[in-house]
């Protein structure tokens, strides 16, 4: 079972995705569910590594989402890795 998930550092919102296969199109749902929940307006940045699920071409990103990808071999530097 994978977790996938977001957090803002400043509200504390959360949202998150349990899925069995972790790939393009289950990062694509969670984008999608992670867009709606964003007030109108608003832009949330994700950061992440480089797994290949995040630097796809198939990627559909939401017009509300900028991804900012972390320099190979840092997870000290994303948040979500001490949850």
């Amino acid at each position: 079972m994978w977790v996938i998930g977001a957090v803002c550092p400043e509200t504390g919102h959360g949202e998150g995705l349990l899925s069995p296969q972790l790939n393009t199109t289950t990062i694509n749902s969670f984008l999608g569910q992670f867009s709606g929940t964003i007030p109108t307006g608003e832009n949330a940045v994700i950061i992440w590594d480089g797994a290949g699920f995040h630097t796809s071409k198939a990627l559909d990103v939401p017009k509300n989402i900028t991804l900012v990808q972390l320099p190979a071999y840092s997870p000290v530097l994303n948040p979500i890795e001490y949850l």
